[in-house]
C-alpha cells in the first residue's frame, strides 16, 4: 500500500512539474522500481488526437494534465464512437487525471478550437 501510494505521490508531482513547462515538447523515460516512467508532451487540436500516440509497452497506469490556462480538452474513444466536444469527457483547464489504463486502451482528445497542450504520464 505505501509503495502504490509512493507512486501515485511520484506520478501527480511529476505531472504538475511536466504542466509547468508547456513549451516542452518531449519524451523521458525513467526507469523506477522494476518498471519505467514515460512523459510526453503533445497539442491536442480540434481533430481528435491519439494520448499518447503510441502507447509505454507494459503501461499499467497514465496521468493525463491539461496545462492550458483556460481551454477544456474533451476525452474518449479513438474509433468507433470517436470523440468530439459533445460526447467527450471534459478535462478542464488545470486538471490532472490518473487512470489505470492497460498499453492496448486509446484514448484520444479533442478541442473545440485551436491547439491545446496536454501532458502524458504513463507507467509500468
Amino acid at each position: 500500500m505505501r509503495r502504490r501510494l509512493a507512486i501515485g505521490l511520484a506520478l501527480l508531482w511529476t505531472a504538475r512539474a511536466l504542466a509547468a513547462d508547456v513549451s516542452a515538447s518531449s519524451q523521458h523515460v525513467v526507469d523506477i522500481a522494476n518498471g519505467a516512467v514515460l512523459s510526453t508532451a503533445i497539442s491536442v487540436t480540434t481533430s481528435a488526437t491519439t494520448l499518447p500516440s503510441t502507447a509505454l509497452a507494459g503501461r499499467r497506469r497514465v496521468v493525463l494534465a491539461n496545462v492550458d490556462p483556460g481551454v477544456t480538452v474533451y476525452l474518449g474513444a479513438c474509433s468507433g464512437t470517436t470523440v468530439t466536444t459533445s460526447n467527450g469527457f471534459p478535462l478542464v483547464a488545470g486538471m490532472v487525471l490518473p487512470m489505470e489504463l492497460g498499453p492496448d486502451a486509446v484514448v484520444c482528445g479533442i478541442v473545440a478550437s485551436g491547439t491545446v497542450a496536454v501532458r502524458v504520464l504513463e507507467e509500468r
